[in-house]
């Protein structure tokens, strides 16, 4: 008679959604914060929130880099956002769509005739490929003043390239990834019928805050999550004359 084992019990993988609000960008988070909660509660993941540049020498975006490494010794499995995102249905999971052994989940977009992973939705896995691929792509100084800044040299490092900013032998390195629908990070210069984390890259300032707060005033699934969360949506138009004061001083600036 043999004697029966039950399997071992796997742990779930230990999640954060990680995002950097520094500067204008954390105006973004005053209108994202509570949507990023509710995601982080239906989905069992903590919510790190990086309010300092963790490289001064660099442009804010390069500071990505060395907040996910940080964040990657904690955690198995990371969500990053760039600020100015926005998650329209948080009852679905970005981490349902990477396949177990993938260890990179981004969105490759098409740039005049070529793909173009953003940077700006990732998931990524705790392993020694992703740390390395990470730790490379900030050693790109020559693409510090890029105007895709870390993105171009993630881009680089995972073998995509930038036609013209290539070194003779750029420094690839493999990693497995999944390239996730458009949905996942849709960005308005590239429509998708069905937008899950809507992305407001490209775009000036003001015109980001004001396409934010028309999504949340009126998706009737991110008002219930605010109303229910104690935010009074009305408050949310008192935003508008702000954006717009913030619009005019920024161009007496430039004239």
């Amino acid at each position: 008679m043999t004697e029966e084992h039950s399997p071992p019990r796997v742990s779930p993988p230990k999640r954060a959604v990680v995002t950097l609000a520094w500067g204008r960008h954390a105006e973004y988070l005053e209108l994202t914060l509570p949507i990023l909660q509710e995601y982080c509660e239906i989905h069992t993941c903590d919510l790190v929130v990086e309010t300092s540049l963790l490289d001064t020498r660099r442009p804010a975006a390069w500071s990505k880099i060395p907040l996910l490494l940080r964040e990657l010794r904690r955690y198995d499995e990371i969500l990053w956002l760039d600020a100015d995102t926005l998650i329209l249905d948080p009852s679905r999971s970005i981490f349902d769509e990477v396949h177990e052994t993938a260890e990179l989940g981004w969105v490759v977009h098409n740039f005049e005739g070529q793909p173009f992973p953003n940077s700006g939705v990732m998931v990524l896995r705790a392993t020694p490929a992703v740390r390395e691929v990470l730790e490379i792509a900030y050693l790109q100084e020559d693409l510090i003043d890029s105007p895709w800044w870390d993105n171009a040299a993630l881009m680089r490092v995972t073998g995509y390239g930038i036609p013209g900013l290539e070194p003779e032998s750029p420094p690839v390195r493999s990693i497995k990834e999944v390239c996730l629908e458009s949905g996942w990070n849709a960005i308005r210069h590239y429509p998708t019928n069905d937008p899950i984390i809507r992305h407001y890259a490209g775009d000036r300032h003001e015109l980001r805050m004001v396409l934010m707060l028309e999504v949340l005033m009126l998706n009737s699934g991110l008002t219930s999550i605010l109303q229910r969360r104690g935010y009074v949506i009305e408050s949310f138009a008192a935003w508008i004359p702000r954006v717009f004061e913030s619009a005019i001083s920024t161009n007496r600036e430039t004239l």
